[in-house]
């Protein structure tokens, strides 16, 4: 008996060497606080590490979503996040949250691509999405340039208005991120009142999952590609 334990222990110990043999500078998107990560769904589900090949840039649950056949995919890839779907996915705001924009990554993973909006600051956002080949900017109206074939267009709620130098220094620049795979880029269009809208341009419509997850707070969006 004494010579199990022994054992158990040892690989216990060894465990977070071969963790940190694995492991990258960029950020993960697994959860660091908590194992269940939320969804458009409406469910939790646990949340898998990836490793993002990033464009990076830091700063100077009662939804209704369809579940008719043609809108949802296969089986997701090892990895995906949520239920693949090509419907819209919203999700409600959950009150107190002042999240506050800080950097966006884009990577490409085996079987799907991934955008990271990443967010400093207290609560849990809510979040719309909707596929278009005509995004508009909030408030303005005014068309919204992107590359490729289409476009998902993800407005996140519960984001100040970056109404003071502090936010104004925190929030991540107004501006179109690399992308990687399928995804041709992210545009963060701008914050208003509370929302922050960003236009994922995409080479074709694909199945994608919305996931909020925490440690850092931040929202991801999956795309099955296979």
């Amino acid at each position: 008996m004494s010579t199990t334990r022994h054992f158990r222990y040892s690989a216990l110990l060894a465990l977070p060497l071969i963790v940190a043999g694995c492991s990258s500078t960029e950020p993960s998107d697994a959860p660091a606080s908590s194992p269940a990560a939320t969804s458009s769904s409406g469910t939790t589900s646990a949340a898998t590490s990836s490793t993002e090949s990033s464009a990076l840039a830091s700063s100077p649950e009662s939804p209704t979503t369809s579940t008719d056949p043609e809108d949802t995919a296969g089986s997701a890839p090892a990895g995906f996040l949520g239920t693949p779907s090509l419907a819209d996915q919203p999700l409600t705001q959950a009150e107190g949250a002042e999240l506050v924009p800080v950097a966006v990554r884009v990577g490409s993973h085996e079987g799907y691509d991934r955008v990271v909006i990443e967010f400093t600051g207290p609560g849990k956002p809510g979040w719309y999405t909707q596929y278009t080949n005509s995004p508009a900017a909030q408030a303005s109206g005014k068309p919204v340039a992107y590359d490729g074939a289409t476009a998902l267009v993800l407005g996140i709620e519960g984001t100040p208005w970056p109404s003071t130098p502090q936010l104004q220094q925190q929030y991540a620049e107004f501006t179109t991120y690399p992308g990687a795979g399928a995804v041709t880029g992210v545009n963060f269009v701008n914050a208003f009142e509370a929302q922050s809208q960003f236009v994922i341009g995409l080479d074709r419509q694909l199945p994608y999952s919305v996931t909020f997850l925490e440690g850092p707070p931040r929202v991801v969006v999956d795309f099955q590609t296979s």
